[in-house]
């Protein structure tokens, strides 16, 4: 498949969904001093074109009381018919969240939102017997908190400014008890933020009133944290990774040193702490292989002393990706 070229427009237009995909298409014909029409067209063609893949809404899990576990898996003896048939296998198994094919120290990576270690302890046992012809080495933590970068560097040949991070996930003060119209907005919104309040309260049977009134309790407490899309990474001319860090020597202090450093890093769009096999990894865009070299060496040679080791995967192909598991349905 021929990559997409996106021009000015399009990297424009791109930024302000990244930032919030439930802008209005007004807001934007309005920033990008182009007409409504035109811009919708823009929208309709980047979708047609698969550049966009996904319209994911920022939900911070960790306050319904589910804990994202990631899984990254090396596999063997693994054709793209026998990858894609397994990968439908593993999007039936009821909590998996993300589904996406990389390449690199890994080739598979799997995300599960699970709400207790015995729950989660048999969604892994279910991987395991789905891939236990393939598996070569299994690496598996939980991520404890998650900051989002939609910085311009994503389309860095158009002049506008950088937003701050966005902290979609972290510890909750308390849990938050969903109540079943809460439930079924989530469950619509997760995989499309830009379904409008009033096509949303069509589709539950209740007033729009009602719906906005819903996001709006969301929101305020924190249990929606924004919304986004998902670029196809196949269709730039740029490549996405994911890497992953081994520290030693850690503190509070000196983690928050390095988060910092990495989010004010003017290549990493994304941050997560976590707790397992790695302690913390970070997602950069880069032209190529020789970027991601530079990047590495970057970061190593400002932690020399806490750093074991940096692995990394490309991300190669997204199958699955939301931050919201309905358990009722």
């Amino acid at each position: 498949m021929e990559k997409y070229i996106l021009d000015a427009l399009d990297k424009k237009i791109l930024y302000f969904l990244a930032l919030n995909s439930r802008t209005k298409i007004s807001k934007i014909a309005k920033k990008t001093h182009c007409s409504v029409a035109k811009v919708s067209y823009r929208i309709n063609n980047l979708i047609k074109n698969k550049v966009i893949v996904f319209f994911p809404t920022l939900i911070n899990y960790r306050a319904l009381g589910f804990n994202a576990i990631s899984i990254d898996y090396r596999l063997k003896d693994l054709d793209q018919k026998t990858l894609d048939n397994l990968i439908e296998q593993i999007s039936k198994i009821k909590n998996v969240a993300d589904i996406i094919q990389v390449n690199g120290i890994y080739n598979l990576h799997v995300v599960l939102l699970e709400k207790n270690l015995s729950a989660a302890s048999v969604s892994i046992w279910e991987l395991r017997q789905l891939l236990s012809q393939h598996i070569i080495s299994e690496s598996i933590s939980f991520y404890l908190s998650s900051i989002f970068f939609e910085r311009k560097v994503f389309y860095n040949d158009i002049k506008l400014h950088s937003h701050p991070g966005l902290m979609a996930v972290e510890e909750p003060k308390k849990i938050f008890d969903l109540t079943k119209e809460q439930r079924s907005v989530l469950s619509i919104l997760a995989n499309n933020s830009t379904i409008s309040t009033f096509e949303l309260a069509k589709r539950l049977g209740c007033s729009a009133q009602k719906v906005f009134n819903i996001i709006k309790t969301l929101e305020e407490n924190k249990i929606i944290r924004g919304y986004t899309i998902k670029i196809n990474p196949a269709l730039e001319n740029y490549l996405y990774f994911r890497v992953l860090l081994k520290l030693k020597n850690i503190t509070h202090d000196k983690r928050h040193t390095i988060l910092n450093f990495l989010n004010e890093h003017p290549r990493v769009y994304r941050s997560i702490v976590m707790l397992g096999d790695y302690d913390l990894c970070y997602d950069v865009r880069c032209a190529d292989l020789e970027q991601l070299s530079l990047i590495l060496q970057d970061v190593y040679s400002n932690f020399p002393d806490e750093i074991i080791k940096q692995d990394w995967i490309q991300i190669y192909k997204i199958f699955k990706y939301t931050f919201y598991i309905d358990e009722e349905t």
